[in-house]
């Protein structure tokens, strides 16, 4: 469903500036704006983001930039933890849809 224009705001008005260094490995745009699913924290080392432009799944360092997640981790993600990785096909499935 498209967001109307309001709604895009707050969205907007709602993400954390959290590292203007944050790129994503994959298609090389910042991602220097966050927001969470679960509640308004910031990111920490190793909380998982997903590329706003691509949908390229990273996680966090230490200092706030971006990292590529191995496909062991992802594994890992699918078998351990089901909320988080149907969380992270929806934001996926969102962004592809948009950017599709």
């Amino acid at each position: 469903m498209m967001k109307s224009k309001t709604e895009k705001t707050e969205l907007a008005n709602k993400a954390q500036k959290v590292n203007k260094e944050a790129v994503c490995s994959v298609c090389k745009k910042e991602n220097n704006a966050a927001i969470s699913v679960d509640n308004d924290i910031k990111p920490e080392e190793n909380d998982l983001s997903v590329c706003y432009y691509c949908g390229e799944i990273s996680k966090y360092n230490k200092d706030l930039t971006l990292t590529s997640v191995t496909k062991d981790e992802l594994s890992k993600i699918e078998k351990e933890d089901d909320e988080t990785w149907k969380t992270i096909l929806l934001v996926k499935e969102l962004i592809k849809g948009r950017n599709g």
